[in-house]
């Protein structure tokens, strides 16, 4: 499970918080990170799920939270799950000294007040809930939120990061991990569009790192357009083939 911070001067924006599993560890590794103030800024790629939000309540309540950005004005209903509490029972309370900015997208998110650090924010055309993609042109990072998420590793230790260097992944790999989990939908789906949109992504922008939700941090501008192509590949094949067969292709990798 991947969180991300980004920083701008004294200011700070978390990019989801990840699950309850990981609470103690993302607390005392954000304190590491984090300046003394002002609270940090906290948006959410989707919201709905707990990969994204579970733990934003524990950081307000360690460190504060200044912002949420969302495009939902009640998403701190959304991010509580105290006992007594949550998106069906009542009053927000979770956040409430933190501001709700919301956003249309697409829309530009502010890392800073001064606006010296921007993200660009458009929602993702390969998706199942709704879900935003952002752009760092500072870091040429492309977060990419549950997509781009097939690289996992043997071991806890990692390496969590793919360069060019250890790039091992293989197009078996990449079809079984999306055909077998959240995007087995995809077989037999219309996805011209979705091709169409992706491939504008990788045009118009200069993606150097692909940074998902979770799974590896993709590396390096040759890893990048090896995983875009192979994604590609996969949705061509996908768009060809009748549910059985895909699903038949994704039990033997």
């Amino acid at each position: 499970m991947n969180t991300y911070v980004l920083r701008e001067g004294e200011h700070t924006l978390i990019i989801d918080t990840g699950v309850s599993l990981h609470t103690d560890q993302l607390l005392d590794e954000l304190a590491t990170l984090l300046p003394p103030s002002p609270p940090p800024a906290v948006l959410h790629t989707r919201i709905g799920e707990y990969t994204t939000i579970s733990n934003t309540v524990p950081i307000a309540e360690r460190f504060g939270i200044s912002t949420v950005h969302s495009e939902q004005d009640d998403s701190p209903r959304w991010v509580d799950f105290r006992p007594g509490h949550g998106r069906d029972l009542g009053a927000a309370e979770a956040l409430e000294s933190a501001r709700i900015e919301l956003f249309v997208v697409p829309d530009t998110i502010a890392v800073d007040p001064a606006g010296a650090r921007s993200l660009e924010i458009f929602h993702a055309t390969l998706r199942l809930l709704p879900t935003s993609w952002l752009y760092d042109a500072r870091t040429r990072t492309l977060f990419t939120s549950d997509s781009f998420t097939h690289v996992l590793r043997s071991e806890a230790t990692g390496p969590w990061v793919v360069t060019d260097e250890d790039d091992d992944t293989t197009l078996d790999a990449m079809r079984h991990h999306l055909l077998s989990t959240r995007y087995w939908w995809l077989a037999g789906a219309r996805l011209d569009e979705i091709r169409a949109s992706v491939a504008d992504v990788f045009a118009r922008y200069d993606v150097e790192t692909i940074a998902p939700d979770f799974g590896c941090v993709l590396h390096g501008r040759a890893v990048v357009r090896r995983h875009a192509e192979m994604l590609d590949a996969i949705l061509v094949e996908a768009q060809a083939m009748d549910p059985p067969a895909m699903a038949r292709a994704a039990a033997n990798p």
